[in-house]
C-alpha cells in the first residue's frame, strides 16, 4: 500500500527514469511523489521528496531560478524537522546556483 515511505521512493525512481532518458516519465513520477508527501504531512520526509524532485527531475525541464525556491523550501522543511543533512544538501545547491547567476546569497 501506499505510505510515507512511498513518496521518497517515487522521486528515487523517478530520478533514476530521468537519467536513462524517460524524462516525461520521471516528471510524471516527480509529481506524484509531491502529491503523496503531501497527503501524509510528514515532514521529515517530505524535505527529501522536494530536494530530489527538484534536483534531480525538475533539473531538465525547469531553469534554476525556479528551482530556487524549491531549495528554499525543501531547506526550511529540513530545518523545522532536524533533516539537518538534506537541509544542508538543499541550501548547497541553492547558494551554487545564486553565486553562478550572480545573485545575492542566500
Amino acid at each position: 500500500g501506499i505510505s510515507h515511505m512511498t513518496a521518497s521512493g517515487l522521486a528515487y525512481y523517478g530520478s533514476l527514469a530521468c537519467a536513462l532518458g524517460s524524462v516525461e516519465h520521471g516528471i510524471m513520477l516527480g509529481e506524484l511523489a509531491l502529491k503523496v508527501s503531501e497527503r501524509f504531512h510528514q515532514r521529515e520526509w517530505r524535505c527529501r521528496v522536494i530536494y530530489v524532485v527538484a534536483f534531480h527531475i525538475n533539473a531538465y525541464t525547469e531553469t534554476p531560478h525556479q528551482m530556487r525556491q524549491q531549495f528554499q523550501e525543501a531547506t526550511q522543511l529540513g530545518l523545522n524537522s532536524g533533516d539537518i543533512e538534506c537541509s544542508l544538501l538543499a541550501l548547497g545547491l541553492e547558494i551554487s546556483q545564486s553565486s553562478e547567476r550572480g545573485d545575492p546569497l542566500p
